[in-house]
């Protein structure tokens, strides 16, 4: 017995002096430490699992924890600095693992007496390293017979229990716990940036996003959006936590760095609810080789979770965006500036995009989102600004064409298309073309996310189709749950239902934000809830946030004092756009519809609206159709006609 323990003690020696040269490389894992010993995966296993009832990865893993806790008792650097130096892809992982494996976060390990350190259930743990009693556990007192009896009886029960439930194809048919039955739902979290350089936090989350868009082109897929895991950025939860918050089964994580010429990026397929590392990969690559990474790795997450790839999938995943890798970085650069949803942001959008398509002319993407961003950078509700609705259309339209002739089967596009004839030409029929053709190619994960759910939605609100509008913000939130278009477009639905209370809750949920829109739409829902008083709150308080506010603010300013008996501040507010106007501000004369409605000045609210059709002022055929402010006139002969050209159809 004593010679077979001694042999058992050289085997543990011989293992981790192996792991003792490789723990830092993250790409070390039980294939190669079988291949280190001269011995198969499943030798290693049975060994192992004999002298001390690990599993190999487990082994690995405790190895590395242990030599995380002297890093961080000497407080050599920061714990996700340590969780890369000893072999750990992703910092969250770590952080999990660490927590699973001492009872505490890494966070902590400064404030701890490590002269001790339990467990939660007071066992003794076993040192992966040496074979021995963990020395922070060893005072412990071992379980009783007692305690392993009950063990022994609950492992019992729960192996019938399993039997008759998932392997017993008397009872079900087939096994429950057959891989192909287990949805394949993924959460990305942001990558890491781990270099010196925080400016080029825009790098690691935009291939964060581009690993995104390329998983949700493989069908088997549930792709939670960039906007819900974004939240989870640096923050010290564990995956098991995020898995359970956004009800997937998949956690991928890592980290990126962006040299020179050349980007590293390392990756790992994570199941949170075991901590098992399914599959993990490193890529350096060139810089013009950077965009084919993304790929790469959906391709081998596929693998990994047993998913044949049909020949479509196989066709788009082959597809390359640019080969020019600092097109890519520029694209990458404007993807990160658009989402500020802000005049500079859309400024800084076009100027990166401009740059990728000199370097690139046949970026499909930079084209898209370029034609996005003008199409919501001439948007009055973002900012107020002098840019007409013809000349966003000139500039939008030659990028849409672009993206047409370069991929048109790209649900994106039709999207951007489609809300450029809702909201600028002002065309609703055109708009729903556009809209139900890119539903028809269906080039997302189950629902449009990229290019603004809102597009859909407030379309189908817009024409009185309530329960598309439904469906879509639905299914769009099961793979993009903090999208706060979302919650906007919810919002909105609830108006149109009469259920004011719950249209406010969202709002205000979205207002949050200070995005100058749902600031307006927050006041809007009070004030036809017929809470005057709130209305003007949060109105004054919006028009006080910007230089020069939307004219929608202003509109509704004007129209809330009125209904409270102040008359004279109604009448500064409507004197105030009346001036813009003879400015030659553009999209005011809908914002004077409005007032002329609120006072149910029939004429000249019908004559505002002929001229808000003609210049197209931002919005005008959407905004017609929802607010409730112009349903005394859905009778008018001149009201209807108005609603004719904007091709909306009872």
């Amino acid at each position: 017995m004593a010679e077979e323990l001694s042999m058992d003690q050289v085997f543990i020696k011989k293992m981790t002096d192996i792991l003792e040269i490789n723990f830092e490389n993250e790409l070390f894992g039980v294939a190669e430490l079988a291949e280190e010993l001269g011995v198969s995966r499943s030798q290693l296993h049975r060994k192992l699992h004999a002298i001390n009832g690990k599993s190999a990865s487990q082994f690995i893993r405790e190895y590395r924890l242990e030599k995380a806790m002297v890093m961080l008792q000497d407080n050599v650097a920061t714990a996700s600095e340590i969780a890369y130096r000893v072999g750990f892809g992703s910092p969250t992982y770590f952080n999990t693992c660490f927590h699973d494996y001492y009872g505490y976060p890494p966070g902590e390990v400064k404030f701890r007496d490590h002269s001790l350190i339990e467990d939660e259930e007071g066992i003794v743990k076993t040192n992966s390293i040496s074979g021995e009693k963990n020395p922070y556990t060893a005072n412990k007192k071992r379980p009783s017979i007692r305690v392993y009896f009950i063990v022994i009886l609950v492992l019992i029960l729960i192996g019938q229990f399993a039997y008759n439930k998932f392997w017993n194809k008397n009872e079900i048919g087939v096994s429950a716990l057959d891989n192909n039955s287990i949805e394949k739902s993924i959460a990305v979290l942001p990558l890491i940036n781990i270099g010196e350089d925080d400016s080029l936090e825009y790098f690691s989350d935009g291939v964060t996003q581009e690993i995104i868009d390329e998983l949700a082109k493989i069908n088997t897929f549930v792709i939670i959006a960039f906007s819900s895991t974004y939240q989870y950025k640096k923050q010290e939860i564990s995956h098991a936590e995020i898995a359970k918050k956004l009800n997937v089964n998949y956690i991928i994580s890592g980290s990126s760095r962006i040299f020179k010429d050349s980007v590293k990026l390392s990756i790992e397929l994570i199941n949170p609810k075991t901590n098992e590392r399914i599959w993990n990969a490193s890529f350096n690559e060139g810089i013009d080789n950077a965009p084919t990474i993304q790929a790469s790795i959906a391709k081998q997450v596929a693998k990994s979770l047993n998913v044949q790839l049909s020949p479509e999938e196989e066709v788009s995943l082959q597809k390359v965006n640019t080969v020019n890798g600092e097109a890519f970085k520029l694209f990458l650069h404007a993807k990160t500036e658009i989402t500020k949803l802000t005049k500079e942001g859309y400024s800084n959008t076009e100027k990166f995009l401009k740059k990728a398509l000199e370097l690139d002319p046949e970026y499909s993407q930079a084209h898209t989102l370029l034609a996005w961003s003008y199409v919501m950078g001439g948007a009055q509700w973002i900012h107020s600004d002098n840019v007409s609705t013809y000349k966003s259309e000139e500039l939008a339209l030659r990028h849409i064409d672009k993206a047409i002739e370069l991929n048109p089967t790209s649900s994106d596009i039709y999207l951007v298309r489609g809300n450029l004839n809702m909201n600028i030409i002002g065309l609703l029929n055109n708009a729903k073309k556009d809209v139900d053709y890119a539903i028809e190619l269906n080039s997302w994960p189950r629902v449009p996310t990229n290019y603004c759910i809102c597009t859909v939605v407030s379309l189908y609100v817009a024409l009185g189709e309530f329960e598309k509008a439904k469906k879509y913000v639905n299914l769009s939130k099961s793979v993009d749950p903090e999208n706060i278009f979302i919650d906007y477009d919810e919002a909105l639905i609830y108006m149109s239902e009469g259920k004011m209370k719950e249209a406010q809750a969202l709002f205000k949920k979205a207002a949050k934000h200070d995005i100058p829109s749902f600031n307006f739409f927050l006041g809007w829902s009070y004030y036809h809830d017929n809470q005057f008083e709130e209305a003007a709150r949060i109105l004054e308080r919006a028009y006080n946030l910007d230089k020069i506010p939307i004219a929608l603010i202003v509109a509704y300013l004007s129209n809330t004092h009125h209904k409270l008996g102040n008359q004279i501040e109604s009448e500064k507010y409507r004197m105030e756009l009346e001036k813009r106007l003879e400015l030659g501000e553009h999209h005011i004369n809908l914002s004077l519809a409005m007032i002329e409605a609120a006072h149910n000045n029939t004429n000249e609210t019908l004559n505002y609206l002929e001229k808000s059709f003609e210049n197209r002022d931002y919005g005008n055929a959407y905004l017609v159709n929802i607010d409730p402010i112009f349903t005394p006139f859905f009778k008018e002969p001149r009201f209807i006609e108005i609603r004719k050209k904007m091709q909306y159809y009872e």
